[in-house]
C-alpha cells in the first residue's frame, strides 16, 4: 500500500503488486479529487485498510477537512498497528503515521 502523510509518501509492502489501491497516483501528481473519489469508494466499501485511511485523511486534511481527516486518523489508531515501509525503504508504523497527522489536524482545525 502507498501511503502519503505529511509530505512523506509510505508503502505497504502487501499492496505493491496491486493497481493503485492507495491512489498513490492521483495523490503523488496532486490530483486530489480523482484520489478522494478512490479513496471514499473503497471507504464506504467497507476497507479498514491503514493506507486507505491515511491517505483519505491526508486528502481531507490536505483540503481542509481537519475535522473528517481527524475521524479517519483515529480510525486507524483503532487499527492493529501494521508496519509500513517508506519508498527509501525505510519503516513506519501506521499508529505513529495516524499520530502525526492526527496532530496535525489539530494544528489546521484550531486556525
Amino acid at each position: 500500500m502507498i501511503r502519503l502523510l505529511g509530505g512523506a509518501l509510505l508503502l505497504s509492502i502487501s499492496t505493491l503488486a496491486s493497481a493503485d489501491p492507495v491512489a498513490f497516483k492521483a495523490i503523488s501528481t496532486g490530483d486530489l479529487t480523482k484520489a478522494e473519489r478512490t479513496l471514499a469508494s473503497q471507504v464506504a466499501a467497507g476497507s479498514t485498510e491503514p493506507g486507505v485511511l491515511l491517505n483519505l485523511a491526508h486528502v481531507y486534511r490536505t483540503t481542509a477537512r481537519a475535522a473528517q481527516a481527524q475521524a479517519l486518523y483515529r480510525q486507524v489508531l483503532a487499527e492493529p498497528n501494521v508496519q509500513m515501509g517508506k519508498p527509501d525503504g525505510s519503516p513506519a508504523w501506521s499508529h505513529d503515521l495516524a499520530t502525526a497527522g492526527l496532530a496535525r489536524a489539530s494544528q489546521f482545525a484550531a486556525r
